[in-house]
């Protein structure tokens, strides 16, 4: 459901929805169900129409229900979601196989799509989950879209450059924190060297992105103390 206020979303607060009246005559059955079945799609969307078939937990149920009731995600729906919650969200958003895919009902992502795009794909990005949790991070939290722009494409300039199967687990198995401790060190040199604004740019993308890394493994080490 598309959410038009600005402000950091900072819990879920579910909203009754009005059932509407269907008014009509005994000689026009027909048309009642028709009428009906239109009102229905309206009110609950979609995607609704698979989302029971799902293996979720039943508050989770409640809440991508009412995400998801009028086919569109805003970015301020899925800051009310956990990582956890927001990687089972996203993987019945996105099937992995091309069958799924095409049998799949549009789902609208508001102003904020590309973002959201790049939030969701980070999920699956390496065998590291903390620095694919760290990445979702990095791509909510950067401000700019020009900025998310640059720092996306250093990303998947190495994606692209990788064709076969091998090759890209290569790239999978890359990823994690020498990868961040690599880019940050060449950016440093770069920098000193030539300050312009694209370099400053993906300079502070890579030291959010360590924080949120480093973020994360404390917040785990907690956990698990």
């Amino acid at each position: 459901m598309q959410v038009t206020n600005n402000q950091d979303v900072q819990a879920y607060n579910y909203k009754a929805t009005k059932t509407q009246e269907v008014k009509t005559s005994p000689s026009a059955f027909d048309s009642l169900l028709e009428e009906k079945k239109e009102v229905s799609e309206k009110k609950e969307g979609r995607v609704l129409a698979n989302i029971d078939k799902y293996n979720l937990y039943e508050d989770e149920t409640k809440r991508f229900r009412e995400i998801l009731a009028d086919d569109t995600v805003s970015l301020e729906e899925i800051d009310t979601l956990s990582y956890e919650e927001a990687k089972r969200f996203f993987s019945h958003m996105y099937p992995k196989d091309m069958e799924s895919i095409m049998k799949s009902p549009l789902v609208k992502y508001g102003d904020n799509h590309n973002q959201i795009f790049m939030m969701s794909s980070s999920m699956s990005m390496s065998y590291d989950e903390n620095f694919n949790e760290a990445m979702y991070r990095t791509y909510r939290e950067i401000d700019t879209e020009e900025q998310r722009d640059i720092f996306d494409s250093t990303i998947h300039n190495l994606n692209t450059a990788y064709i076969n199967d091998e090759q890209y687990e290569q790239v999978k198995n890359m990823y994690g924190e020498n990868f961040i401790y690599n880019m940050l060190s060449n950016l440093k040199t770069e920098y000193s060297q030539n300050q312009d604004l694209r370099t400053k740019m993906l300079l502070d993308s890579y030291t959010l992105l360590q924080n949120n890394y480093n973020e994360v493994l404390n917040e785990k080490k907690e956990i698990y103390a």
